[in-house]
């Protein structure tokens, strides 16, 4: 990589760091998440810049050329994120679910404990 290129790259990861940490500032991503974020900006932005450990990731995946590596990574990366992802949309469903029926036995019971009738839409 050329020096320009190289400047490229950090100003990139930088931009993105400093989008990571402005969606961290509005609550519109989560620490845990920015940790994550950031820990592979920072890892791609070594894999790239750090001359020989492109080189040394392509000869300890088996890959013939490094973008090949690189790829591989990437697939692999995405695939963890994705997994990480679904498994928090599926304890947000299930606490969902959880909050949905505690909230219709509380309402069930505050109605029997006031006599107040049941109207058309809260019945199940």
């Amino acid at each position: 990589m050329t020096f320009g290129q190289r400047l490229l790259v950090a100003f990139i990861v930088l931009g993105l760091i400093a989008l990571v940490m402005r969606l961290v500032s509005r609550r519109q991503l989560s620490v845990n998440q920015a940790l994550i974020w950031i820990t592979l900006l920072l890892g791609s932005e070594v894999l790239l810049l750090v001359p020989g450990v492109l080189a040394f990731v392509t000869r300890l995946t088996g890959a013939v050329l490094p973008v090949s590596a690189l790829t591989l990574l990437a697939l692999i990366t995405l695939t963890l994120l994705f997994l990480q992802l679904s498994v928090a949309v599926s304890r947000m469903r299930e606490r969902q679910r959880e909050l949905a029926r505690s909230m219709a036995l509380i309402e069930r019971r505050l109605r029997r404990s006031t006599g107040a009738p049941q109207n058309e839409s809260s019945r199940t």
